[in-house]
């Protein structure tokens, strides 16, 4: 009679423990990817809403509205952690975003977060000098932009259009060409991708 084993060898158990690894493995990443397709699912749900209450605002005006201090860029949306954002480039502005607001007749969402230095919605309205196209830069036509960012090294930026960077390395300049890579300024050292997002200006 033939006897039963009653164990399994230490090669099966360490089999088996590497086959559960690696599975952990497939499913930590699959749940990253679907977080980030969902982060920036939201960005762009909320740059799309940022972007039609402006343009209706321009549309009753005649011209994008002006941040209530001239020269500043203004973070869209509240409650941003040191009232800044991507890198203090932007501050909020409580009095501009009650005028929005005013205009769409609702309240308007606050951007998601995902990075602690590029984070949430700029908008860089046109006096602040950024121009796109034309033969010479300083003949360009003046433009407010939105700014927003993307995860995902090869991720596109899903709302436009998105202006191309000159290799000048001029922060004002910009063409209305979209670049080939679907981002503005590609991501980098933690930070996502970067997309300059061209108000309607014709």
């Amino acid at each position: 009679m033939t006897k039963m084993r009653g164990g399994f060898t230490l090669i099966e158990i360490m089999v088996v423990i590497a086959i559960l690894a690696i599975l952990t493995a497939v499913i930590i990443l699959a749940y990253n990817g679907v977080q980030q397709r969902a982060r920036n699912a939201q960005i762009a749900a909320t740059v799309k809403e940022y972007k039609d209450a402006l343009v209706l605002a321009r549309s009753q005006t005649g011209s994008y509205p002006e941040p209530t201090t001239p020269g500043t860029r203004v973070c869209l949306g509240n409650n941003y952690p040191t009232s800044q954002c991507w890198f203090g480039a932007g501050a909020t502005d409580s009095t501009f975003m009650t005028s929005l607001q005013g205009v769409t007749g609702g309240k308007l969402p606050m951007p998601v977060l995902p990075n602690v230095n590029l984070k949430g919605v700029m908008y860089v309205a046109s006096s602040l000098g950024n121009r796109v196209d034309g033969a010479s830069y300083a003949a360009a036509t003046p433009v407010a932009m939105l700014v927003y960012g993307v995860e995902g090294d090869n991720t596109r930026c899903p709302v436009g259009p998105i202006a191309s960077k000159p290799n000048n390395g001029n922060y004002l300049w910009y063409s209305a060409t979209p670049p080939a890579s679907g981002q503005t300024v590609a991501a980098g050292s933690g930070n996502p991708a970067q997309c300059w997002l061209i108000l309607p200006y014709k």
